[in-house]
């Protein structure tokens, strides 16, 4: 199942290096926007089922739910959106913490606590973990960011604090798959960068 998760957010490669996306990721987080993106290759890579957006349980919000015939859930999808400036969002650690690499005093990240919400179910779950980094994005438009530390000097340091987090401190209660896609935005804003998705899953709830 994680597999055709991947493969159908491969399928959405074009519309992720185009300046739409660029322009919204610039603005505001686009979890919802993803996820709406997202629906129509999830029902091609999943024709038996049935692919619903903000599903409701009697206890829960899924931001995307596969269902069967009798509308039984195969599983949940859940999005979350952060910008790699955040990394105290990411990891649960304050930024006194992750500055100095150190991760082990932390609170549950923002994933975790999607994982602890559908505790009670025996319901798969996956998280897609949605990650921007601009490595550039020309100053004289940072009146168009809603977060001004997108245009700051060091997106170097910011990105390879995240990308140390990433390789080395990942958590081992997940399983993730992640993956980088170019993030362009051309004229009139001159901004570059990389989008990082990771798909995690409950720890030994492999789906087939």
């Amino acid at each position: 199942m994680i597999n055709k998760i991947e493969q159908s957010i491969d399928e959405l490669k074009t519309w992720i290096s185009s300046d739409e996306l660029a322009l919204i990721a610039l603005n505001a987080g686009y979890e919802n926007t993803f996820r709406d993106r997202l629906l129509f290759p999830l029902q091609k890579s999943f024709p038996e089922f049935f692919v619903r957006s903000e599903y409701y349980t009697n206890k829960n919000r899924a931001d995307i739910a596969i269902l069967d015939a009798q509308k039984t859930i195969q599983c949940i999808i859940e999005l979350k959106h952060n910008y790699t400036f955040q990394l105290d969002l990411i990891t649960g650690t304050k930024k006194k913490d992750w500055k100095n690499q150190n991760f082990q005093n932390r609170s549950k990240t923002r994933i975790e606590k999607e994982f602890l919400r559908w505790e009670s179910s025996n319901i798969p779950l996956f998280c897609i973990n949605l990650v921007t980094h601009f490595d550039f994005v020309d100053k004289k438009y940072k009146d168009y960011l809603k977060y001004k530390t997108i245009a700051q000097k060091n997106n170097a340091s910011v990105y390879r604090n995240y990308s140390d987090y990433l390789t080395k401190h990942q958590n081992n209660a997940l399983l993730g798959k992640t993956k980088e896609y170019a993030l362009q935005l051309n004229k009139p804003y001159h901004a570059s960068g990389k989008l990082i998705i990771s798909i995690y899953q409950k720890l030994n709830e492999i789906a087939p």
